[in-house]
């Protein structure tokens, strides 16, 4: 047993769950309506900004450490007996401010880096990430990346898919309301898109466009994605618009194209696991964080990085063939059926919580 983790054996009527999150929404509750009384009673933290202070002032970033320091004050006096922290910032100012007084287990959720730290960021990280109980990541390759990058032993870190609610069910519910805001975006599947914004490549998708300028695209991405860079007229960019009309662009569209940085680069699982919800096929960079989610010729087509022309190849392929699409799309949906349910994570984290409940440990 750590010194992390509680020494008390009994089995706890209710199992005290605090939660920090990098999230601005104040009714963010995770799991919590899922997992709540009588396995847990959840206490969430977000970063979201209390003050004028915390509003005005970003870097030092004061929101996060005030959130991160309330929550490692819970774990330090006894108020959890077991914590999740989302994303590595989070993880790591948590586990530093406990100051090694931590009463209950850690689990570092959504484990995820865009880009790895280096320097000093870097030496903070791996003294921080030696003490904690748990980390979730979402492919095989970030399991290994991350071991060995930060010194973490593999058994602490588990590998799960990512997860959504399947958002069909309430497709035709919001049908209605987003198609007058989504007029003339990849209507009628006379499109294809991209959506996201990090760890893209969208340098060497706009090159592949103009080989294809019979080919439209519907691209939303913020603006720090454009710096420098200048569409061709094929390309319709669409910036700071609503959560339904982006997902709106998605289901509009013929398929959708995720390009990426490299082949290390552990980004765009939210858009490829949305766009297998809505059965739509995915022509993707071929990085080794992507390899459980896109199966060439199953779920997906797989490009070189930073390889314009067999971006368009790809793109012009499976434009022309829309029954290949279709079978993609219907592939990939039968994958996220099977595996990529927010209910399937649910069960999980349950599990862990009732570990917690009769042992103390995760």
């Amino acid at each position: 047993m750590t010194s992390s983790q509680s020494s008390d054996r009994e089995i706890k009527p209710v199992v005290r769950v605090g939660c920090c999150a990098e999230v601005t929404d104040p009714a963010w509750r995770w799991l919590g309506d899922d997992l709540g009384p009588p396995l847990a009673q959840w206490t969430v933290v977000l970063t979201r900004p209390r003050n004028q202070w915390e509003r005005v002032i970003k870097r030092p970033a004061l929101a996060r450490y005030r959130a991160c320091r309330e929550l490692a004050r819970g774990a330090a006096t006894g108020k959890f007996d077991l914590i999740f922290t989302h994303l590595p910032l989070t993880t790591c100012w948590t586990e530093l401010f406990s100051w090694g007084r931590r009463r209950c287990p850690h689990i570092a959720f959504a484990f995820n880096f865009t880009d790895l730290p280096g320097g000093r960021r870097l030496a903070l990280m791996r003294r921080a990430f030696r003490t904690v109980d748990q980390f979730i990541v979402f492919s095989s390759f970030e399991r290994n990346l991350y071991s060995e990058y930060f010194g973490i032993p593999e058994d602490r870190i588990d590998v799960i898919p990512w997860r959504i609610r399947d958002p069909r069910a309430s497709t035709a519910l919001n049908r209605d309301a987003t198609s007058a805001t989504a007029s003339g975006v990849a209507d009628r599947l006379n499109a294809i898109c991209a959506v996201g914004s990090q760890g893209r490549d969208y340098a060497t998708l706009f090159e592949a466009m103009r080989l294809v300028p019979h080919i439209p695209l519907v691209l939303v991405a913020g603006a720090k994605n454009l710096e420098g860079l200048s569409p061709p007229p094929n390309v319709e960019v669409r910036q700071n618009i609503p959560l339904a009309e982006a997902e709106s662009v998605m289901r509009r569209s013929r398929f959708v194209v995720v390009p990426l940085r490299d082949e290390r680069t552990a980004c765009g699982h939210v858009t490829i696991i949305y766009s297998m919800f809505q059965e739509r096929a995915v022509v993707a960079t071929n990085s080794a964080a992507l390899a459980e989610y896109v199966v060439p010729g199953g779920t997906g087509v797989f490009v070189p990085p930073q390889d314009a022309s067999a971006l368009a190849r790809a793109i012009e392929d499976l434009w022309s063939r829309p029954d290949e699409a279709a079978r993609l799309g219907a592939t990939g949906r039968e994958f996220a059926l099977a595996n990529c349910l927010e209910a399937q994570t649910v069960a999980y984290i349950g599990r862990l919580i009732e570990r917690v409940k009769t042992t103390g440990q995760v």
